[in-house]
């Protein structure tokens, strides 16, 4: 997942700052699950807006917790704006 360029910079303030927080870009109070999950689901949806997305987790049984929650809020999510899970 791109971390920096213009994915990231398109959302929304506040995502952004969340998302730059979890990737290590920013150093600020670890932001809500729930901002997170929001910001990951943007940043998905704004890159499926211009080509296919597939989100695929290697090793997913080391995935922390903070994580773990974050995709699965977004994979939750996800159907209902009209894609695929």
């Amino acid at each position: 997942m791109p971390t920096t360029g213009a994915p990231l910079g398109r959302l929304p303030g506040p995502q952004r700052a969340a998302l730059e927080t979890v990737f290590g870009l920013a150093q600020a109070v670890p932001p809500d699950r729930f901002l997170v999950g929001l910001a990951l689901l943007s940043l998905i949806c704004d890159i499926a807006n211009s080509q296919p997305v597939l989100c695929a987790i290697d090793d997913f049984q080391w995935l922390d917790q903070a994580s773990a929650q974050a995709l699965a809020f977004a994979s939750k999510q996800r159907p209902a704006l009209g894609g695929a899970a």
